[in-house]
């Protein structure tokens, strides 16, 4: 290497070693490279149902047939169609609410009205989580149901029990009230109770005369709500009261009893009968309350500034009067007396103790069993539409006669049914049958609480103006006769949420009318 070579290098290696130990050059290292960056997030995944695609039902059913349910993997909230799709979804309703799918009118499995005539109904369900919908396919399939019926007992050894109502969950279960303020809840097919009460409330009731713990009723959006209301009279006061619990968030069948809120409170006189009994919702979401006259004042009846005597009609979904502990509730707008003539409250009048009353859950038209004074035991009808008053004249009017010398009038309503002391003493209304057998549907079947007669009539033959006599009227006392034990002192007709008809024996049991096995 030459000299001249040998300097250069040397020079070099100098200005590295100087650069290197913080000499005064600018050089400087190139930055690091940037750390890997994520792949961009996929988008999120849809929801996902998990109620089934197809389902099937008896023919006759009211009963609720479908519900969409759906989860999100996301967590997202999940919100659905508030309509239903499919080629036969006209056939159908939903609860806005609760997502509730109903038949609109009873399927007839010997008239298919699917469009495919077939007895397979084809609908759609939509569930969203705001990014992404989905829609599921469902097929509804009716099924036949044979003829004829049988009556089975379904519990036995109850304490007084006075009314039955379906636990509107799903199960088919149902709610049996005892007079004594006691609430089971019982699984008909296998006659097994809940090992715990739906509501135990029997040191809060007053037994006496014919007080006590008288009818359930399940709001119409239960399933979101968990509201239920009772007819009940008090010990702390001599009232008739509407009182609303709420049942457990994590069981329905269960009241939470800290929940309890008296919507509803009527003074009663001092006589220990005819507080009427019973509370039933309309298709429309308003509560029913029948009252009688007090068993003293009689003349409150005819006074429609008292509400004995009386059906009433509340909205208790919301609270007109927050100022006013005693009225939790709103008044229904086309109730008669809304806005003057008398207490707003008051739908119907003139009845003397409409003990058991109910709503057709497919017509809509109230069905009252008032009971009579000496001579008359009688049936009202009103119609679903109705506005203006109706006053069925107790105590000017017992049944079609004139009562007591009192002023009769043409303004009176006649009963569409009544019968003498001779064929009963004392009417239990009924309901009209709305369940799988065919034999029996569109019927309103009741009976006499005295001689434990019970009948069948179809609501065709139930004119609003027009008497239909007892003469006309099917015994069904033989035909009824149960599997086991015996049916005597009737005093409800119930049914559940798919029509099934359960007849309530105060002295211990309960039986349902059910297609042949």
């Amino acid at each position: 290497m030459t000299s001249a070579v040998r300097a250069c290098l040397l020079a070099a290696l100098a200005a590295v070693t100087v650069s290197s130990c913080g000499g005064g050059s600018d050089y400087s290292p190139p930055p690091p490279p940037p750390p890997p960056t994520s792949p961009p997030p996929g988008p999120a995944a849809p929801p996902t149902f998990t109620s089934p695609t197809a389902v099937s039902t008896r023919e006759n059913a009211i009963g609720v047939v479908y519900r969409p349910v759906a989860t999100d993997p996301n967590g997202d909230t999940v919100t659905y169609g508030a309509t239903i799709g499919g080629p036969d979804a006209a056939r159908f309703v939903m609860n806005p609410v609760t997502r509730e799918i109903r038949f609109a009118a009873q399927p007839d499995f010997e008239a298919p009205a699917d469009a495919g005539a077939n007895n397979v109904y084809d609908i759609s369900v939509t569930a969203s989580d705001g990014a992404s919908t989905v829609t599921q396919n469902v097929a509804v399939t009716v099924t036949n149901v044979a003829s004829g019926f049988r009556v089975r007992r379904v519990a036995s050894g109850l304490s007084a029990p006075i009314y039955a109502a379906g636990l509107p969950d799903g199960t088919g279960r149902v709610a049996i009230v005892e007079r004594g303020g006691r609430i089971r809840v019982l699984n008909p097919s296998t006659g097994a109770f809940e090992a715990t009460d739906f509501l135990n409330i029997s040191t809060q009731i007053d037994t006496s005369g014919e007080k006590g713990l008288l009818s359930i009723a399940f709001s119409p959006n239960f399933l979101s709500d968990r509201t239920v209301y009772l007819h009940m009279n008090p010990l702390a006061s001599n009232t008739s009261e509407i009182r609303k619990y709420t049942t457990l968030t994590t069981n329905l069948a269960q009241a939470d009893t800290a929940t309890a809120d008296p919507i509803l409170s009527v003074a009663q006189p001092s006589a220990g009968n005819h507080k009427g009994g019973t509370v039933a919702f309309d298709a429309a979401g308003r509560l029913l309350i029948s009252l009688g006259d007090g068993g003293n004042t009689p003349q409150t009846a005819q006074d429609p500034q008292s509400l004995l005597g009386k059906i009433l009609r509340i909205n208790p979904a919301t609270d007109a009067f927050p100022a006013d502990a005693a009225r939790d509730y709103a008044i229904p707008p086309t109730n008669p007396f809304a806005t003057t003539g008398g207490l707003p409250e008051i739908y119907a009048m003139g009845l003397r103790n409409p003990f058991r009353m109910s709503i057709d859950a497919v017509g809509g038209d109230l069905f009252i069993g008032d009971v009579g004074q000496s001579a008359i035991e009688e049936v009202d009808r009103v119609p679903a539409t109705q506005t203006a008053i109706v006053n069925f004249g107790w105590d000017r009017r017992e049944g079609s006669l004139a009562y007591n010398g009192g002023a009769d009038g043409a303004a009176f309503t006649l009963p569409v049914t009544e019968y003498v002391r001779s064929v009963g003493t004392t009417v239990t209304g009924g309901a009209v049958y709305r369940g799988p057998v065919e034999d029996l549907q569109g019927q309103y079947i009741f009976g006499d609480f005295g001689s434990n007669t019970l009948w069948s009539v179809p609501i065709a033959n139930l004119v609003i103006g027009s008497v239909l006599p007892s003469t006309s009227l099917t015994v069904r006392t033989t035909a009824f006769a149960p599997d086991a034990g015996s049916i005597n002192l009737v005093v409800a007709f119930g049914t559940d949420t798919d029509g099934n008809m359960y007849i309530v024996d105060i002295g211990g049991e309960v039986f349902v009318i059910e297609p042949l096995p």
